[in-house]
């Protein structure tokens, strides 16, 4: 039988801990339970599971299989990720099984799943009990393969077995004061894909989170919200092993969106929490503003300047600077700030003081999500169009202001356009216009940018009249770009 479950865990990585301290930390005296653990991954040769935000994996363990469809993707807004799982006769994929869970309509007609790669562990284990909770501390030491290729896997996973996520979360806060573990958003079935597509773990981008039009506005908050911090601390893993431009660059995306959902979805998350995670918020995204500049400034300005204009001495600098900025990059996401962060604000969107019944943005909390969306995406709208109505008259800081609403309400509209299923199209067209808006805003701002990095550098570069020409272009293209938003129909009703 197949039974449905909700996993409710917390991850983390052990980078630079020494697992049995650890797991002796945690036991306190007792000792785990050890049990090798074996499972292989299937999915369809087109990955059709993957792209839909499920695995399906069977795991042997002392001669029983379990089969297991998970899902990545949180339901109502609730803490936790959709699990179906049912004993199974041998180590092959039982697609009758599997057709009783949400795979069910991807496994139909497809090509049968294949194995894709495999997961063997060790897997020490502790029973964490208090008088109103239960959870199971997992130590996971071993290695993921595919074909040729592997990865070691060394993980620490904490899930609430029984009991209210608050004993999770002050487990994992304590766990965070005694060793400096991060958070985790990487799955054994993350690294394994990678490995079979021939990679290694890539940055990633926002990954768009489920929701519908039974979900009140409390509910939507917590699922943006968690894919903000998700795509945070997944591209922070990648700045701490070895930092590329992307990755700091989305990176600085997860922070800038979750700092937008808390704009966006300030009623409802009315508490005085909210401004200190904000803040912490921005504390952290300075620290890799500099990396991401002179990412854009090496990539565009210094690029397009004639060779005249790039001696090797102002080159030498630039990659001194870049080295340096990449540096401070790697300290701020490996800092012991930077894990509690990560940590107080998934522990607040869940248990913060906003969502209590007597909270202040209450009424608006338990509203249903389209008539909050509605009210907040055409605020927004309007906001946008009056502070950017005369663009080519703005100053660049002016400009930057205007940049910064259109982002907010591109975050917002993206998220929320699922709750107004009824005009796809005219959707999909308001979200052009605005990234279209964005987007040459942002070029602007890269120019003024430009201009604050080699104001900072060692030996003067000059930016040449091209670069002027083109902001001229620019600037012509946003105000023909402002005007196709402003005309732009909304796709949410007014």
């Amino acid at each position: 039988m197949v039974g449905k479950d909700r996993e409710v865990e917390l991850k983390f990585t052990l980078e630079a801990v020494r697992p049995d301290e650890l797991l002796a930390w945690l036991g306190q005296g007792r000792r785990p339970t050890k049990v090798a653990l074996s499972a292989t991954y299937y999915d369809t040769p087109g990955l059709d599971l993957r792209q839909a935000g499920l695995s399906l994996r069977v795991r042997e363990e002392d001669g029983v299989y379990i089969q297991t469809v998970k899902s990545t993707v949180a339901s109502r807004g609730r803490l936790g990720r959709g699990e179906w799982s049912t004993t199974v006769a041998g180590p092959g994929v039982d697609l009758a099984a599997a057709r009783l869970t949400p795979a069910k309509r991807l496994l139909k007609g497809a090509e049968a799943p294949t194995a894709q790669f495999t997961v063997m562990v060790d897997r020490l284990s502790l029973d964490l009990r208090s008088p109103d909770s239960l959870i199971e501390a997992s130590l996971d030491r071993g290695v993921v393969a595919a074909g040729t290729r592997s990865a070691p896997v060394v993980e620490l996973e904490l899930e609430l077995k029984s009991g209210a996520p608050l004993a999770l979360f002050a487990l994992a806060r304590r766990l965070q004061l005694a060793f400096p573990v991060p958070l985790s958003a990487v799955a054994k079935s993350d690294r394994g894909f990678a490995l079979a597509g021939g990679t290694d773990l890539a940055h990633r981008r926002f990954r768009q989170p489920e929701l519908s039009t039974e979900m009140t506005a409390g509910e939507a908050f917590r699922v943006a919200a968690r894919a903000a911090v998700e795509q945070m601390i997944w591209n922070a893993a990648l700045v701490r092993q070895a930092a590329s431009p992307e990755a700091i660059h989305q990176t600085r995306i997860g922070v800038r969106r979750l700092r937008a959902t808390l704009s966006t979805f300030r009623s409802v998350v009315a508490d005085d929490e909210r401004h200190g995670v904000r803040e912490r918020l921005k504390a952290l995204g300075k620290e890799l503003d500099e990396a991401r500049n002179l990412d854009v400034f090496l990539d565009g300005v210094w690029r397009r300047a004639p060779a005249s204009d790039r001696p090797a001495a102002d080159e030498s600098a630039l990659i001194a600077a870049k080295a340096a900025a990449y540096d401070r990059a790697r300290l701020a996401v490996n800092s012991a700030d930077a894990r509690t962060l990560a940590l107080d604000t998934l522990a607040w969107i869940e248990l913060g003081a906003w969502t209590h019944r007597r909270a202040d943005g209450a009424m608006a909390r338990d509203k249903p999500v389209a008539r909050f969306a509605a009210r907040s995406l055409g605020k927004g709208r309007r906001k946008l169009v009056e502070a950017g109505k005369s663009l080519a008259g703005l100053t660049p800081e002016d400009r930057h202001h205007v940049r910064i609403r259109a982002k907010v309400l591109r975050y917002a509209a993206e998220v929320l356009a699922p709750v107004f299923p009824g005009k796809p199209k005219r959707a999909e067209r308001y979200l052009d216009a605005l990234e279209d808006l964005a987007e040459t805003l942002g070029e602007l701002n890269d120019l003024a940018t430009a201009r604050a990095v080699v104001s900072h550098l060692p030996a003067e570069i000059a930016l040449g009249v091209d670069e002027a020409d083109r902001e001229a272009r620019l600037i012509d293209q946003a105000q023909v770009a402002f005007e196709r938003f402003r005309r732009a129909k909304p796709f949410w009703p007014e």
